[in-house]
């Protein structure tokens, strides 16, 4: 029979702010997920979407959400039900190495949950490591990714053509070796949001949001809204911070 794994801190190492909660690890702001150590022949992970896969979903903004196998993306894809179970790999012969899923678009358009994650019958996980570094940015849609996929630079924002994987931000994380959180909401500011009228915006504050789990304009996920969420600064305790904010 198939092995299935809760993403608690026992099987995966917890990226960026996330909560465990309802059975599943939600991921709210960007890039936020889970990663871990495989050993296995097939790999599934259960999903799970916020409010908007409840009715008609729009594709464009959804949760993106990517899978990462040993640094190759395996998975790339809008979260588009309530609950989808989604095959990373099913090999003859065993996989092994590291496994990151993330989720690449922001909790203002996009919640997604992992609920579980689904081997084979021989096949084991366990958390990756820790990395000695812990790094978190706070910033707006350069942190995001906002329109990073997208060739047209015209275009208005999309969820789908958000990627945080190809930011500062992460690479930067990468590059150094580090765990890392993101706090990033597009057109979000420290006195003022965008505005487009010379005058302030003190709706899109990030301070505002900064000691909570997320963000998110119109969509909860079981039953949660991130906003609403304090978040346990002890769950990540940063090393440096970066903040780069009101950029144009």
């Amino acid at each position: 029979e198939d092995q299935e794994f809760l993403p608690t801190d026992e099987n995966v190492k917890q990226v960026g702010r996330t909560f465990m909660g309802f059975d599943s690890l939600l991921m709210c702001f960007s890039g936020t997920g889970a990663a871990f150590e495989v050993n296995a022949k097939r790999l599934d992970v259960e999903f799970i979407g916020d409010s908007n896969t409840n009715g008609a979903v729009d594709l464009d903004n959804g949760a993106r959400v990517v899978v990462f196998v040993n640094g190759e993306r395996k998975l790339d894809k809008i979260i588009s039900k309530s609950k989808e179970v989604v095959t990373i790999f099913n090999e003859k012969k065993p996989v092994s190495g590291e496994v990151e899923i993330l989720k690449v678009s922001e909790s203002t358009n996009s919640l997604a949950g992992i609920s579980k994650i689904i081997l084979d019958k021989e096949g084991s996980i366990k958390p990756a490591a820790k990395k000695d570094l812990k790094i978190e940015f706070i910033g707006d849609s350069i942190t995001c990714g906002y329109g990073v996929d997208d060739p047209v630079k015209e275009n208005h924002f999309k969820t789908s053509t958000e990627d945080n994987t190809k930011t500062y931000a992460y690479k930067t994380a990468k590059a150094l070796g580090a765990d890392y959180s993101m706090v990033c909401l597009s057109g979000f500011g420290i006195l003022s949001g965008y505005t487009n009228n010379g005058r302030k915006n003190t709706n899109s504050l990030l301070p505002k949001y900064y000691e909570k789990l997320g963000f998110t304009w119109n969509t909860t996920i079981n039953g949660i809204n991130p906003g609403n969420k304090d978040w346990n600064f002890h769950q990540f305790v940063p090393d440096f911070i970066v903040i780069i904010l009101g950029t144009k």
